[in-house]
């Protein structure tokens, strides 16, 4: 070894020991880099389509939040519908009710009106017979 130094190459043989130890880190290096670049554009449309997923779950949940809201909404117009309906129904059976009876009044009055109109005639003719009886026999 003493004599190699002596001739220079083992200075020669460092020096390229180390060109070669630093072209082999720059040719890991740009492995690496390539490496970087073809995982990043494999892996970004990836990541951008959990990003879209994660967007589109919570825009669902909205959705499904407000889909829920109206018909609850909706729900409760139809219950006051309903129970407007029901109501009304309500006033319009007492209504008929009312209406039904008053005829119904009316008729049994005029019906007893016609039976004592009826009653009185035939109470006159029958006090009138005899008499006209008697007329008769008479002449």
């Amino acid at each position: 070894m003493d004599a190699a130094e002596n001739v220079g190459i083992l200075q020669f043989i460092l020096k390229m020991a180390v060109t070669q130890a630093g072209q082999e880190v720059i040719t890991s290096q740009a492995q690496h880099d390539r490496w970087v670049d073809e995982t990043d554009a494999k892996m970004g449309p990836l990541l951008r389509g959990q990003a879209d997923a994660m967007i589109s779950q919570k825009a669902l949940a909205q959705a499904r939040a407000q889909l829920g809201e109206s018909e609850l909404d909706s729900k409760e117009k139809s219950k006051k519908v309903l129970l407007g309906m029901i109501a009304g129904a309500g006033k319009a059976l007492v209504k008929q009710v009312y209406e039904t009876w008053r005829e119904v009044y009316r008729k049994e009055k005029r019906e007893a009106e016609i039976g004592r109109n009826t009653q009185q005639r035939s109470m006159l003719h029958s006090n009138a017979l005899p008499t006209t009886r008697l007329s008769n026999l008479k002449q």
